[in-house]
C-alpha cells in the first residue's frame, strides 16, 4: 500500500501508471482505509480524465465496507478535489453502502451539487440502484420527481425499467408507477422526431424511447397522453427506426387510430411489412392488409427477404421471381436475390403454402448460400438446395 501511495504521488508517469494499474489486482485491507481516504484529497496526473485513479480509490474504499465510508465520500464530494467524474462515481456507489443514510445522502448531493452531464462521458448516477429494488420503491416519489428534469429522465427510466424486467418479485409494485413514468412520453416523442431538438438534448435517445414503449406495452389501458405519443411516433415514417415501427404495432394492438398513409407506407416497405401484417391479423384487422401482399408470390418473396436479412440492417436489394416447381409432391417458388455491395447472385427456394391466419407465420425458406450461375438450370439447382435440407 505504501509503495502504491508513493508512486501515485510521483510526477513520473511510468510510476504513476504502474500504481494506478495496481488497483486491478492489489487486495487492500481495512487498515488501508484511512490511507486511501487521504489519497482522495490529492491531485494526480490523470485528474482531467474520466477514468482517473480517484475513481479506483473510491471503488477500493467501497469494497472495504468501513463504518466511515459515507462520511469520507460526502466530505470528498463537497470538496474542490472531487472532479466531475468522481462525483458521478460516488453517486453510483452510494446505494451499495451498508448505511441507512446512504440514499438520503444520494438525493441531497444530487440536488445541491449535481455533476455535469457531459457529452461522450458516462453519467450512470442512478446505476447503483439497478440491484436495489427496495431502495427504489422506498424513494419512488423522489425518482418520479427527478424525471421532471431532462438531464435525469432517461437514466431514471432506464433504471426502473431494468428492475421491472429483471426483478419478478418487485416488478408488480414498481409497475404501479407506470402512469407517472409515462407522463413525459408525449412531450419527448414530439421532440424526438424533431431532428434539431433531438440533437440539443442528450436525454432524447434511443434508450429513452425504447423504455417508454416498454411501459406503454405493459400499461393496462393507454392514457390519452400515451396514445398521442404512440401516434406521433407511428406517423413519423421518415426512416426505418425500429421503435417507430414498434409504436405502430402497439397502436394497432391497443386499437389506437393512426394515419392510413403511415400504415400503408410501413406495409409497402418489406423491412416492416411482416410485423405490421402480423399485428393486424392478430388483432382482427386483416382487412387492412392490402390483398396483393397476401398473394403467394408476394408473401413468398417477403419470407425470403426476411430469412436472408441480418440483424445489422443487411437486406437483399433485389429479389426476382424465377419460377415454380414441384419436388416430392410439394410445391415451391424459386427466386434469385443479391445484395447491393456484392456481385454474387444467390438462389432461394420457398415452400408454396397456404397462409394460415390462425397461426400466421412466414413460409419456409431454403438457401445454401452458394453462388448461383444465372445461365444454369434453376430447377436443378433448386432441387439440389432442397435435397441438402
Amino acid at each position: 500500500m505504501d509503495l502504491i501511495a508513493t508512486h501515485l504521488k510521483s510526477g513520473d508517469s511510468l510510476q504513476f501508471t504502474a500504481a494506478k494499474g495496481a488497483f486491478s489486482y492489489y487486495e487492500f485491507d481495512k487498515k488501508d482505509e484511512k490511507a486511501l481516504s487521504k489519497l482522495l484529497n490529492r491531485s494526480y496526473l490523470d485528474d482531467a480524465k474520466e477514468y482517473n485513479v480517484k475513481n479506483n480509490i473510491i471503488e477500493a474504499i467501497v469494497n472495504l465496507k468501513g463504518p466511515k465510508t459515507l462520511k469520507t465520500f460526502t466530505s470528498f464530494y463537497k470538496s474542490d478535489k472531487a472532479t466531475n467524474s468522481n462525483k458521478v462515481k460516488i453517486l453510483r456507489v452510494l446505494p451499495a453502502l451498508e448505511n441507512d443514510k446512504a440514499s438520503t445522502t444520494f438525493f441531497e448531493l444530487l440536488k445541491k451539487n449535481a455533476p455535469i452531464r457531459k457529452e461522450n462521458e458516462s453519467f450512470g448516477v442512478f446505476s447503483g440502484f439497478n440491484t436495489k429494488p427496495q431502495l427504489v420503491l422506498d424513494n419512488m416519489e423522489q425518482f418520479i420527481s427527478l424525471m421532471g428534469e431532462d438531464n435525469y429522465r432517461d437514466k431514471v427510466l432506464d433504471m426502473i425499467v431494468h428492475l421491472i424486467k429483471t426483478d419478478s418479485v418487485n416488478a408488480p409494485k414498481l409497475k404501479k408507477s407506470t402512469e407517472q413514468m409515462l407522463s413525459y412520453f408525449e412531450k419527448d416523442a414530439l421532440k424526438y422526431i424533431d431532428t434539431l431538438e433531438r440533437k440539443k438534448s442528450q436525454h432524447l435517445n434511443y434508450g429513452l424511447i425504447s423504455d417508454y414503449l416498454y411501459l406503454a406495452d405493459i400499461q393496462e389501458s393507454p392514457s390519452l397522453s400515451t396514445s398521442n405519443a404512440l401516434v406521433v411516433l407511428a406517423n413519423d415514417t421518415s426512416n426505418n427506426t425500429w421503435f417507430k415501427i414498434r409504436a405502430l404495432i402497439l397502436a394497432i394492438e391497443k386499437n389506437i387510430e393512426v394515419s392510413v398513409s403511415s400504415l400503408n407506407k410501413r406495409l409497402d416497405d418489406k423491412f416492416s411489412r411482416y410485423e405490421i401484417m402480423q399485428a393486424l391479423i392478430k388483432n382482427d384487422q386483416k382487412d387492412r392488409v392490402p390483398k396483393k401482399y397476401l398473394e403467394k408470390k408476394n408473401f413468398a418473396e417477403l419470407s425470403l427477404y426476411n430469412y436472408t436479412s441480418s440483424d445489422y440492417d443487411y437486406f437483399p436489394n433485389e429479389i426476382k421471381y424465377v419460377g415454380d416447381l414441384t419436388h416430392e409432391d410439394l410445391p415451391y417458388l424459386v427466386y434469385t436475390f443479391n445484395y447491393e455491395d456484392e456481385e454474387t447472385t444467390y438462389l432461394g427456394v420457398v415452400k408454396n403454402d397456404e397462409i394460415d391466419f390462425e397461426a400466421f407465420e412466414q413460409y419456409n425458406v431454403y438457401v445454401n448460400w452458394n453462388e448461383y450461375d444465372t445461365e444454369s438450370d434453376w430447377q436443378e439447382e433448386a432441387i439440389t438446395i432442397l435435397n441438402e435440407e
